[in-house]
This record gives C-alpha cells, sequence and structure tokens, in this order.
C-alpha cells in the first residue's frame, strides 16, 4: 500500500507555537484549557532583530517542550536593551505561564543585559555563584583563580535562583520561580542551549506535564483544501493526536509534507495512537486514489 522512501530531507515542520495552541484546544489533547500546561519563549539579541541571525533557538525549544506536552503561547524577540527585556518578562508573567524560556543575554559583555533585566523585574539581586566557577575549573582540570576574570560575571546570577552548570559553555542555566511560574534563562549560543535542555531542562518540563509524544511524517499527493477534512477527521476519530499539512514543504511532483503528532502519558502508547493515525489518513488519502509516502520512523 505504501512504501517508504527518503523524499522529506529538507522539509522544516513548523510545528511550533500556532498548531500548540489552536491544534491542543480544538482536538483537546491535554483534557481542556484549564489542564493544559502553558509556555512562552523570549529570544534576546540584537542581532535577531536585525534579522542577521535567524533566531533557531526558539524555533528547537518550542518544537522540544511541545513534545512534552507545553503549548507555547507566544515567542518573542527583542533587543539587548533592559527596557524592552523588562517590558516583556513582566508582561508575559503578568500572563501566569508555567514556563518562561529565556535565551540570550548572559555573557559578560556591556549588550548581555539579561540578567539585570529579570533583577529588575523579580527584585532580586545579582549575585556571583562561586560553585559554578570551581564547577568550570574542575572540568578544565586547573583552578579559580586561573579561569579568566569575566568568568565571574559570566557565572553571576540571581538570588534565590536555582544554577545549573552549563555542560557546554560558562554561562550557567538560571531557574527561578515567580509565583506560578518558572523562568528558565539559557545561554544564546545554541549548540549551549541544545545540551543546557537536555542536560537540566527537558525532564524538568516532563514532569510537570506528564506529557510524551511521538511523531511520524508522511507525504500525500493532495493540497491543502483536500487534505483539510481528512486531517479533521483522524483528530477528531482518534483522541490525543494533531494532524499538520506543512504547506511550505509542497512539491507538485511529491506532494504535501504532513506531521502526524501523538500526545499520551507513556512512548508506547504515543507510538500506538499515532500509528493509527497514520493508517487512517493513508486509508483515507487512498481511497481518494491519492500517492501516499510514510517516512520510515524517526525520519524527517
Amino acid at each position: 500500500m505504501r512504501r517508504a522512501v527518503n523524499l522529506l530531507s529538507g522539509v522544516v515542520a513548523v510545528v511550533i507555537c500556532s498548531w500548540a495552541c489552536s491544534g491542543w484546544c480544538s482536538s483537546g489533547l491535554l483534557g481542556g484549557s484549564e489542564a493544559r500546561v502553558r509556555g512562552e519563549i523570549v529570544a534576546i539579541g540584537d542581532e535577531l532583530c536585525y534579522g542577521r541571525v535567524y533566531d533557531t533557538n526558539s524555533f528547537w525549544i518550542a518544537d522540544q517542550v511541545t513534545r512534552r506536552g507545553v503549548s507555547v503561547q507566544r515567542i518573542v524577540c527583542v533587543k539587548d536593551d533592559v527596557g524592552d527585556i523588562s517590558s516583556v518578562i513582566k508582561d508575559a508573567l503578568g500572563r501566569k505561564p508555567r514556563f518562561i524560556f529565556i535565551t540570550g543575554g548572559l555573557g559578560h559583555t556591556e549588550d548581555d543585559r539579561t540578567r539585570e533585566a529579570l533583577s529588575t523585574v523579580t527584585g532580586r539581586k545579582i549575585v556571583k555563584r562561586p560553585e559554578i566557577l570551581e564547577y568550570i575549573a574542575k572540568a578544565r582540570n586547573t583552578s579559580v583563580e586561573k579561569l579568566p576574570p569575566h568568568f565571574a560575571i559570566s557565572t553571576s546570577s540571581l538570588e534565590g535562583a536555582k544554577v545549573l552548570p552549563n555542560p557546554a559553555g560558562v554561562s550557567p542555566v538560571s531557574i527561578m520561580q515567580e509565583g506560578p511560574t518558572e523562568i528558565v534563562a539559557m545561554p544564546g549560543p545554541p549548540r549551549e542551549v541544545y545540551a543546557c535542555f537536555a542536560e537540566h531542562v527537558a525532564d524538568m518540563v516532563q514532569k510537570a506535564t506528564g506529557y510524551r509524544s511521538f511523531s511520524r511524517r508522511l507525504v500525500i499527493m493532495m493540497h491543502e483544501s483536500e487534505l483539510a477534512p481528512l486531517m479533521t477527521a483522524v483528530m477528531q476519530e482518534i483522541p490525543g493526536t494533531y494532524v499538520k499539512a506543512l504547506v511550505g514543504g509542497f512539491k507538485g511532483e511529491v506532494g504535501m509534507p504532513v506531521e502526524v503528532v501523538a500526545f499520551g502519558p507513556t512512548e508506547e502508547s504515543c507510538k500506538g495512537t499515532c500509528g493509527k493515525a497514520v493508517e487512517m489518513l493513508c486509508q483515507l488519502a487512498e481511497e481518494k486514489g491519492r500517492k501516499v509516502t510514510v517516512a520510515p520512523e524517526g525520519e524527517e
């Protein structure tokens, strides 16, 4: 009925805040709006707002936390300005999300203003964290005294924050509770973001949501308008699923890439649910005489 071929490389699955909000609400993935674990993402840096650097961190974090059951409500890029950063964080706290994920602005140069903005908003003092310096010195097989002086700035954090070492750099992860919201501040370099998230943030998010996910990618020789009723039928028939046509990846000679995502309490349950959704979508498309290609598991 189908043959798995690698036709999907280079297709970007933009499965971030837009579907995390609308898809989850409509299909009841988390049991209604009152049960959803909401999150917001703030990316800090002049280079992002000038369009000189892609904000890959927000895309990646949104995908990672969505897969773990967080409904991302907003993604904001803001320049290295204390007033602007403070305003964005204050506004986000006012909406009382479960998480605010922040990247960037934690270095030692004058344009690294995230700590100052967090201090302004939360009233917490900026304090040095000698335990992080000791961790770095030990990892480098040297003494704290021999570390570059600016490391003292890069490793500083906010009073009362939980500070976790950066496995791929210098600036640590700072986690602080503000009312119902946990602010998670991570450094900006993508390699460090990925390492810090995997080491310290992934499990924390997973425990907060109690959800996991599993996804498969298909290519169907149909336009979005033709696919829409089929995708809706799958989501209505199989609870805990979200199906999204990735319009930007459509190629006339190949078809429309479609992402099928299933959410549930265990990985096995997610795989089972996703399998049912993929089978149903394939059947519906093939009943209309349309070709369907399913990517090998784990391939996008």
